[in-house]
């Protein structure tokens, strides 16, 4: 094997080279890396692409092009030369003039020579540094071929960017399709950072079932995204599979700002043709990351054993979930009692995507069926449908005491979508389009439907909440007052 001058590999094919950056935590014992150890990092990835190669051939000096463009008579008019064969065209001579021309390295090119990978670069370098002869046949050859062109180092993907609170968690044996991610990180001690280069068999998953960027194929989808082939591109796979379940992550985060609901983050493929096609469309960013080496550099920061932190949905079964929301459920509404808002509402959050992942599942999908059975395998649907409404309520309930509006609404809306005249879900977003006051007819809309149906549950008007109908009612017109005279004034500027 060859001397990779302070690389370690960390594989017995030196797929993946490892360079440390920085030394792990004095008399840190190695970490148990026993199946479900979760392991909490930042990591940044980076590619290696061609830089843009101009021609070495100098720009002629102002005026000279012209002269020379007539060639020995003039045979050739200016701006209009014909390349002929050996004789610079057209009966005219080679102006011996020639232009600088940049040209971006690609597979649709190929008079250049495709950019070695970095196994080969790495092997290469280190051959040649042990030996002078070596070297010398180097620049002999490298005297009658044209080089490979400098490989530029380029960030495609940060976590402290993305998420600088909350470091990317991997949990240890459950088959990551990221390989080489969980190799490089069972090599390294808490405290430690490293460099690893990481070639694409270890980067991906079923890498020789893939026909894509195996010929001119993945330049047409790079150069060409309305090209894609149904057939010839996988976005499931490793880190492409990774990097599109953080994209869409990312995107739910932000929508989830917005007071958007989320978008299913899915892993798979789509159930059809168009659904692929769609998928591909909307990540043809990710198809460079394909079938190429990648680097990683990750700063390990933490180690866990599995008793030692809360599993994520996905992680846990079916009826674990079930169990676990209304524990959550019941120790929020013991905060909200307690005036401890932000606290009730992690509670509801948990809940709420346990409940959510509940609802997402094939065995509750297979009970909202017309033939369905209303209780499977310890899951009952009456319950999960009463639980997540309950914890839609006062999710919105925290969030309107913490002035967070628009979550509110879309989460009432969820409630009205199943239960049109409920009445805490009526009022609540009446409350949040008053306070945001952009749509104040919409909280008229919901306070008069509101109104109403509590007429008929509290005909004489007598119970607490017409008490806080009615003050809300007179916040409101003076909201719809001051708004009309806002206009009045406006439109009087205008006509005036």
């Amino acid at each position: 094997m060859a001397d990779y001058k302070g690389m370690e590999p960390i594989v017995p094919d030196a797929g993946i080279l490892k360079i440390t950056l920085r030394e792990p935590v004095a008399n840190q014992p190695p970490p148990n890396w026993v199946r479900g150890a979760n392991a909490r990092f930042h990591y940044s990835v980076f590619i290696y692409t061609p830089e843009e190669q101009p021609h070495p051939h100098p720009h002629p000096a102002p005026g000279e092009h012209d002269k020379c463009s007539s060639g020995n008579g003039g045979g050739v008019k200016k701006g209009t030369a014909k390349m002929g064969k050996g004789d610079g065209g057209g009966g005219g001579r080679n102006c011996g003039h020639t232009h600088a021309h940049v040209h971006k390295q690609t597979a649709a090119r190929p008079s250049h020579p495709s950019p070695p990978r970095l196994s080969e670069m790495v092997d290469k370098a280190a051959g040649l540094a042990g030996s002078s002869d070596a070297r010398a046949d180097a620049d002999d050859a490298s005297s009658s071929a044209e080089p490979f062109p400098r490989p530029v180092r380029r960030k495609v993907g940060d976590t402290r960017e993305d998420t600088p609170d909350a470091p990317f968690e991997l949990r240890i044996g459950y088959k990551f399709s990221v390989t080489a991610m969980e190799l490089a990180v069972k090599s390294m001690r808490v405290g430690e950072k490293a460099r690893f280069l990481c070639m694409p068999q270890y980067c991906e998953v079923n890498q020789e079932l893939d026909p894509l960027f195996q010929s001119d194929a993945r330049t047409n989808v790079l150069n060409n995204p309305g090209s894609l082939s149904i057939t010839s591109l996988s976005l499931n796979q490793g880190y492409v599979q990774l990097a599109k379940v953080l994209k869409q992550e990312k995107e739910n985060r932000e929508n989830a700002l917005k007071g958007l609901p989320p978008k299913p983050v899915q892993k798979g493929g789509g159930c059809c043709a168009h659904s692929m096609r769609e998928e591909m469309e909307a990540h043809s960013d990710l198809a460079e990351l394909h079938g190429v080496p990648l680097e990683f550099e990750i700063d390990l920061l933490e180690v866990l054993p599995p008793e030692g932190y809360t599993r994520e949905p996905w992680e846990m079964e079916l009826v674990d979930k079930y169990r676990e929301a209304p524990l959550r459920k019941d120790e929020g509404a013991a905060l909200y009692k307690e005036g401890k808002w932000a606290e009730a509402l992690a509670k509801y959050t948990r809940a709420l995507a346990l409940l959510e992942s509940v609802g997402m599942s094939t065995v509750v999908q297979d009970m909202r069926r017309a033939d369905g059975s209303p209780e499977a395998e310890g899951v009952s649907l009456a319950v999960v449908d009463s639980i997540t409404l309950a914890c839609r309520l006062n999710f919105a309930a925290c969030k309107l005491k913490l002035g967070d509006l628009p979550p509110v609404i879309v989460q009432c809306t969820e409630v009205l979508n199943h239960e049109p005249e409920n009445r805490k879900a009526l009022f609540r977003r009446g409350q949040a389009y008053a306070r945001i006051g952009r749509d104040l007819e919409l909280a008229q809309a919901d306070f008069a439907k509101f109104e109403n149906v509590l007429s008929r549950a509290d005909p004489e008007k007598k119970g607490p909440e017409w008490a806080e109908l009615r003050k809300e009612q007179m916040l409101l017109r003076g909201k719809l007052e001051a708004h009309r005279e806002k206009e009045r004034k406006m439109f009087g500027n205008i006509f005036g």
